[in-house]
């Protein structure tokens, strides 16, 4: 199934900045780059990307693109239970991923459970996604890295 961009815009949130449940996730944008936020877990979102109802996806997907890279990022909004995030994030990376295909090499792949307080020690368990914890709601500088 190719990914349906019109209902993917449907899930666009306006701005660079969302919230869900007291915790939110932000980028501002410099000069020249672009970024575009998505909600993730919403039913638009899963019929495009084929998501199924059953799985737990993540809360936002981010856009990133400036002349040096393009990055989709995931993020997870978590307040204690960071391997479950990481779970989330890896399960919509994997079947997003599967529906886009290798149509773009050049993209670099991220994840990022955002939490309320300092970040905890990640899982042991090895992921295909690279994801990192933050407690800070900007995600600019893990997107530029």
């Amino acid at each position: 199934m190719p990914l349906d961009v019109i209902a993917l815009l449907k899930c666009a949130v306006r701005g660079t900045s969302s919230h869900e449940q007291g915790k939110s996730v932000s980028v501002k944008p410099t000069q020249g780059e672009t970024v575009l936020l998505f909600r993730s877990d919403s039913a638009e979102f899963r019929r495009c990307t084929n998501v199924s109802a059953e799985s737990r996806a993540c809360d936002f997907m981010v856009f990133y693109h400036s002349p040096q890279k393009t990055v989709i990022c995931f993020v997870e909004l978590k307040g204690r239970d960071v391997a479950d995030g990481y779970e989330q994030l890896e399960t919509t990376y994997k079947q997003f991923r599967q529906v886009l295909g290798d149509t773009d090499k050049n993209i670099v792949w991220r994840g990022v459970v955002r939490t309320s307080s300092s970040p905890p020690k990640p899982p042991k368990k090895r992921y295909e996604l690279h994801i990192q914890t933050s407690g800070n709601s900007d995600i600019g500088d893990i997107l530029r890295k």
